[in-house]
């Protein structure tokens, strides 16, 4: 005679028990949600088009969304973009080595040009040194992976990072950024 434990058989009728009460989900109305999905406008083909629509591997960061994760240089923006690192060569930093996907250069003199591509405002930086830049008044960033030497020329070999400016308007505007310790 074979005997079963209470325990298995309390466990197989509560599982009995939980899949009785078991309810369907209703379907959620449709109405305006505050969760809307924000469409991404990008040059990285050079011409504007959706951040989905292209064929390219980018990352791409807003003006408002920068303010919002407080990053306040390009060193901080490689904490939020995947693949993107700023290698400081020690101490504060003064010159950036940028490694995009692991394609990077190991020598930071300025006249060694860089084998990932940094552009501001459409004018490409050759020095390393200006790699490393603040993040006032800009109205996107975006990081572009992998070879992009049909674009951008024969320094994106690994990727590039593209800076673009706020563009200015017919009103008066500012703004006051406290930072928080």
């Amino acid at each position: 005679m074979k005997r079963t434990s209470g325990f298995n058989t309390g466990a197989g009728v509560f599982a009995i028990a939980i899949a009785l009460c078991a309810t369907h989900a209703a379907a959620q109305e449709t109405g305006v949600s505050g969760d809307t999905v924000e469409e991404i406008v990008v040059t990285a083909t050079r011409r504007a088009a959706n951040v989905q629509d292209i064929g390219i591997a980018v990352t791409a960061h807003g003006g408002d969304r920068l303010l919002e994760l407080g990053l306040r240089d390009t060193t901080d923006l490689a904490a939020m973009t995947p693949g993107l690192q700023f290698v400081s060569p020690g101490g504060p930093p003064v010159a950036g080595l940028i490694s995009i996907r692991g394609v990077s250069q190991n020598d930071f003199a300025g006249h060694i040009e860089p084998a990932n591509a940094f552009y501001i405002d459409e004018v490409y930086q050759p020095s390393s040194g200006s790699s490393v830049q603040q993040l006032f008044d800009v109205g996107r960033v975006e990081v572009l992976k992998g070879p992009q030497g049909t674009l951008f020329g024969r320094n994106a070999t690994g990727g590039l990072v593209h800076i673009i400016s706020n563009q200015p308007g017919d009103e008066l505007d500012g703004y006051v950024f406290s930072p928080s310790f």
